[in-house]
Order: C-alpha cells, then sequence, then structure tokens
C-alpha cells in the first residue's frame, strides 16, 4: 500500500524549508516507496519545489487570518487523504489532522507556555519531536512522555540561491585565506552590531597574511549601514543574505557569525572552525554555542581588534582539510527521520485495522449502557472499560492517562486516547460522566471517540439503578440533577447519538438490534 504523507513547513524563511528538505531526504532514504507532498508558500514553497519535491502552493493563503487557513487546511487534508501527517511550526494543522482521524508528528523549533494557543494545540501530536538538544526548554506536563529531542538538523541541501552583490558566484572569488562573517542577525539596538562589524573589520586587516579575503554576509536591511567605504577594499566582499547558504561556503576556512547556534552546527559539521560573537543578551543560546565542537564563543564587551586577531590566528593554524562532516556531528535530520519511520508504520497499519474504534456510552444511570458494554465484549470482540469500576483503570494500565485526563490543570485527552489505540482492538468507554466534566467527553470526541447516550423511561432506569444497590441514592440524585440543568447542552454534544434503551417496563432494547442500528457498518 502506498504510503502518502502529507507535510506542512513553515514559511518564515527558505531555512525552514531547507532544514524540511533535509529531514524529508533522510526520510526517502529510509523508505524509498514514500510519498511527500509539502503545503508551504513564498519562500519556502519556492526552495521546495528548486530542490524537486511535490508542493501544494499555499500562497493565495498567506496573508488571510487563521480561519481562512483551517478552511484551507481541511480542503487540503480531504484532497490528499494523507497516510501521516507532518507538521514543522504550524501548530494550527494539529487539531485539523486529529479532526480528519489522521496521525500527526509535530517537528518543534520551540515550545512556548502553558496559557499560549499554540502550545495547548499540541496535545492532538502523536509526538513531538523536538529539533534541539534535551535542556534548552521546558516539556509542559501534558507532552511528557510522547516528546523526544533529535537534535539540531545540519544543512545538507541548498537551492542555488545566488551570488555575491559584484555577481561573481562566492567561490569563485575565494583566496588562499578565506574567513566568512555573518553579520545578519546581530541587532543593532541589542548585539552591538557597529562595535562588532567595527572590530571585525579591524581584526581582520590585524591578520598579516596578504593573500586573504573577508565574505561578510549582511541582510537586505544592513546593505545601506555597512556601506560605509566597504567599496574600496578589494579584499572584502559583501554578499546578500538570500546567496548564504552552506553549499556554496564550503571553502570558507573561519566562520565569524552571530551567537547562532543552528548556524554555527552547520559549519561545525562540515569541519570548519567558528568563533561567536554576544553581548550577552541571550543566555541560553551562550551556553549552547560553547558546546558546539570547534567554536569559540567571545563577548564584544572589552574585546579588542588585537585578541580577536589572535583568535582568529589559532583557529586558523590548527584550521585542518577541509572535509565535509569532518567532525561527524551527529544531525537531526537522521534521528528526526528515524523517529518518524515507525509513525509510518503505525499509520500504514491503522488503515488495515479501521474497525479498531473507541466509543463512548454514557447516559442516564440504569439505562443499560454497562450492559450494553458487556455484551459488545462477549460477542463482537470489544474490550469493555467501565471506568467506574474499582481497579479497571489500573488493570489496564491506563489510571496516570485517566487522572492527568480529568483531574490535572491543563489535562489532555490525548495521552489516554493515544494508550487505548494500543491495545489494537476496539474499545467500549463505560463512564458516566459527571455533567462539570463535558469538556473532557467533548476533547475525546474531537479526537475521533464516537459518542452514544443512554437514555429512555427515567423512571424505570430509576428503578433499574436503585434494584442494584450498589451506590448510595443521593448520589443517583446528585447525577440526576446535573443532567436535567445540563440537557440542553448535552444535546447538542450527542445529537442524534441519543438512544432510548430502556422503556416504562424497564425492559432494554435486544442488544443485536441496537448493535446494528448504531455500530454495524
Amino acid at each position: 500500500m502506498s504510503l502518502e504523507v502529507l507535510y506542512f513547513s513553515a514559511v518564515t524563511d527558505h531555512r525552514n524549508a531547507l532544514v524540511d528538505a533535509t529531514i524529508a531526504s533522510e526520510l526517502l532514504r529510509l523508505e524509498p516507496a514514500l510519498n511527500i507532498t509539502f503545503a508551504s508558500c513564498d519562500l519556502g514553497a519556492a526552495a521546495l519545489r528548486h530542490l524537486g519535491f511535490r508542493v501544494s502552493d499555499l500562497d493565495v493563503y498567506k496573508n488571510s487570518g487563521i480561519w481562512e487557513w483551517w478552511i484551507c487546511g481541511h480542503s487540503l487534508l480531504s484532497e490528499s487523504r494523507p497516510t501521516l501527517v507532518i507538521s514543522h511550526g504550524e501548530f494550527h494543522v494539529l487539531p485539523l489532522a486529529k479532526a480528519s482521524h489522521v496521525p500527526v508528528i509535530f517537528l518543534a523549533d520551540w515550545i512556548g507556555n502553558l496559557s499560549d494557543p499554540f502550545t495547548q494545540c499540541l496535545q492532538y501530536a502523536n509526538e513531538v519531536i523536538v529539533l534541539d538538544e534535551p535542556g534548552h526548554l521546558d516539556v509542559p506536563p501534558f507532552l511528557r512522555g510522547k516528546t523526544s529531542f533529535a537534535g539540531a538538523v545540519l544543512q545538507k541541501a541548498v537551492p542555488n540561491a545566488g551570488s555575491s552583490l559584484s555577481g561573481a558566484p562566492i567561490a569563485s572569488q575565494r583566496g588562499p585565506l578565506a574567513i566568512v562573517f555573518v553579520s545578519h542577525g546581530l541587532d543593532p539596538c541589542k548585539d552591538g552590531q557597529f562595535d562588532a562589524v567595527s572590530l571585525v573589520l579591524e581584526a581582520f586587516e590585524a591578520i598579516n597574511i596578504e593573500a586573504k579575503h573577508l565574505f561578510w554576509v549582511v541582510g537586505e536591511a544592513e546593505l545601506e549601514l555597512t556601506d560605509c567605504g566597504i567599496q574600496d577594499r578589494r579584499n572584502v566582499s559583501q554578499v546578500k543574505w538570500g546567496a548564504y547558504s552552506i553549499s556554496n561556503l564550503q571553502f570558507a576556512d573561519l566562520l565569524i557569525t552571530a551567537c547562532n547556534s543552528e548556524r554555527l552546527g552547520e559549519f561545525a559539521g562540515l569541519g570548519i572552525p567558528s568563533i561567536s560573537l554576544s553581548c550577552g543578551q541571550n543566555p541560553i543560546e551562550e551556553w549552547r554555542v560553547a558546546r558546539i565542537p570547534g567554536n569559540t564563543a567571545l563577548r564584544v564587551g572589552g574585546l579588542s581588534a588585537n585578541a580577536l586577531r589572535d583568535h582568529m590566528l589559532r583557529l586558523l593554524n590548527t584550521r585542518t582539510a577541509k572535509t565535509v562532516n569532518a567532525l561527524n556531528l551527529p544531525s537531526g535530520d537522521i534521528v528526526a527521520a528515524q523517529k518518524l519511520r515507525p509513525h509510518l508504520r503505525d499509520a500504514s497499519g491503522s488503515r488495515t485495522r479501521a474497525n479498531h474504534r473507541i466509543i463512548l456510552l454514557s447516559g442516564v444511570p440504569g439505562s443499560g449502557k454497562s450492559t450494553f458494554g458487556r455484551w459488545l465484549a462477549r460477542n463482537k470482540g470489544f474490550i469493555h472499560l467501565d471506568v467506574e469500576m474499582p481497579g479497571v483503570l489500573q488493570q489496564s494500565d491506563l489510571r496516570a492517562a485517566w487522572w492527568h485526563m480529568v483531574f490535572e490543570p491543563y489535562g489532555s485527552a490525548m495521552p489516554l486516547y493515544d494508550a487505548i489505540r494500543r491495545f489494537g482492538a476496539p474499545v467500549a468507554i463505560d463512564w458516566g460522566f459527571p455533567v462539570r466534566l463535558r469538556g473532557v467527553v467533548e476533547a475525546l470526541q474531537n479526537l475521533g471517540v464516537e459518542l452514544f447516550w443512554f437514555d429512555g423511561d427515567r423512571d424505570a432506569a430509576r428503578r433499574s439503578f436503585i434494584n442494584r444497590g450498589t451506590v448510595p441514592i443521593d448520589r443517583l440524585d446528585a447525577q440526576m440533577l446535573g443532567i436535567e440543568s445540563e440537557w440542553p447542552s448535552i444535546l447538542a454534544l450527542f445529537g442524534d447519538k441519543i438512544i432510548c434503551n430502556i422503556d416504562s417496563r424497564g425492559e432494554f432494547v435486544e442488544p443485536n438490534l441496537l448493535y446494528s442500528r448504531i455500530l454495524a457498518d
């Protein structure tokens, strides 16, 4: 069976697309028969298409509001009918995929606080794979157990992004000594760009080597700011940020850049030593870059040009052959692809287990929901989970997931749903939920759980319940009072899945007949 993957790629700049292309390439290496379609727009779509990937272009929606985007995403999911959805940075894809009953994996660069609506979308992911090392961000409680870390993705393949400002390809201008200075990302208001630029230029000039060249990578907004006499320096060339890529800077002997762990990690993967400059505004990134092999982390404050020159010379003197992946760093694309692979198999298998449904039997006490649940277990291969029976949740290894869903702040139904799915059989959850927990039931429904409300002659149901003698009557009265007060909302939630299962004589609908009405395909 063909495995179709719909891969949503965030489009803030073409770098995100290049990371996704690297992960997709590794995934295709592991699974050659895989069909991957990217959903992207603007620079991201252009870069992915340039690399030969199939792209569903979302350009028409890039300036629309979130609701228009959701309509677009829903249409795309309905048309493509993917086996698996992968989303890198597009949080709102997650509830859409779950509503379409398609497993979805989220690739995260960051995770916000618990009150952030985007963070709350993560509860709908089957797994969250963080493209970073552990310890750099806090994992919310509802994501524990389904969050893993792949590490940074080292860029390996990029489109031919262009050339230097002078019009000649970057590599053609290299001399015996080539230093790349990426000032893009150094904010003049925060990181002291002007001091850093002057410092680097002065240190470069102080290197007593005649055959040397500095390739200065700048952003569009910096072109005017950094044009101060640079045209008079024959050994300094400006390079547009759009022309910057790992593939055409492999010739470099040394990189000098901002405190950016992703950029530094990519050059480390090529065996190119680096110097990172910081003004102390981002201690987390400083901690990261200090751990990157081959990088020397420096603070701009108090750093003289001669001291920077000495650091540059030390690294240049120890520079070894320019061999791609010389440091043999484990790249996040390999780890991420390996983590994605089992989800492909699970998703493929779920197509053949379409009858492994999860249903919730709820309703008026004494209306026969437990009787029907037991019948399903005996006759139709269902697992009957009477969650109000002592020991059932613990025996099914669901106690922690149930507690998290029902009792914890910001609790999620996803861990319970995922745990039940792993049973590999149809499951009937038997729960006369307190009406205050209607939101929990709605969350289960949003994940794909089918809801059924058992009702009928309520006086007969009351007599049936009291005859059991298992629960005090005052608790029965409290539950019925809650049901009657919240009946409009219950009716709206269950809709046409409200079943009249007990008549005035106290007799239940025959189970075979009931099954054929509500569950038979």
